[in-house]
């Protein structure tokens, strides 16, 4: 496989989404993200898939297997 057909690969399955956050939240996030040692985007994507992941856990289950 090519260099810049997995390049391609890669950017399909990742989509940029712009997002507009409140500045008291961005900074909230960003006080967060750098106490886990993350990047304001991986902080983000951390939360939001943790938040699905208690939703979706049977009862009584830790979602933090499902998040990573």
């Amino acid at each position: 496989m090519s260099h810049q057909h997995q390049e391609s690969e890669v950017s399909k399955q990742i989509m940029a989404y712009p997002v507009r956050l409140d500045p008291a939240l961005r900074e909230q996030l960003q006080v967060k993200a750098d106490q886990n040692d993350r990047s304001l985007h991986r902080e983000i994507v951390f939360r939001l898939k943790e938040s699905l992941a208690k939703e979706n856990a049977p009862e009584g289950e830790s979602s933090e297997a499902l998040v990573q």
